[in-house]
């Protein structure tokens, strides 16, 4: 790391010895000394699985929703366009 940039958040899954994998975010930045030279990194870690998981679910139920509410909306023009006829 040359130090023009910091690394805002790299987001990936870590895999623990016994086998569980979370998501964890990571930040960098560089550290610099008097003279301006980079003389070492400032890291971050973030267990975010709970937040990436809850987020996945949230996906699953919006697209569960949409899906019902198009069935909805195409059972109400049915019925519409079945009385519309009748008349």
């Amino acid at each position: 790391m040359r130090g023009e940039t910091v690394v805002p958040g790299l987001e990936f899954q870590y895999l623990h010895d016994d086998g569980r994998a979370r998501w964890t975010r990571v930040a960098a930045a560089p550290l610099r000394d008097a003279d301006g030279e980079v003389s070492g990194v400032f890291a971050i870690a973030v267990d975010i699985d709970d937040l990436k998981r809850a987020t996945e679910r949230q996906s699953v139920l919006l697209a569960e929703l949409q899906h019902r509410v198009r069935n909805i909306m195409s059972t109400i023009h049915a019925l519409a366009w079945r009385t519309r006829a009748a008349c």
